[in-house]
């Protein structure tokens, strides 16, 4: 997780890698965009993230970019 990312709720922390999104695997940033192109700005949805071992899921609220 990087500093820009656009999402609310939930608790996400510096150095989290997002895995999943919404049931979908993700890979690399590539998978990433494509799985958020299925979502439009105000939608919720569950991160799956990684972190120090530590594999949760988490629900947010999508932004509009800036």
């Amino acid at each position: 997780l990087q500093r820009a990312a656009r999402a609310t709720g939930g608790t996400l922390r510096m150095g989290d890698v997002i895995v999943g999104l919404g049931g979908r695997q993700i890979a690399s940033s590539v998978d990433l965009q494509s799985a958020l192109d299925a979502y439009a700005p105000g939608d919720r949805v569950t991160l799956e993230v990684w972190n120090n071992g530590d594999l949760r899921e988490v629900e947010v609220t999508l932004a509009a970019p800036d």
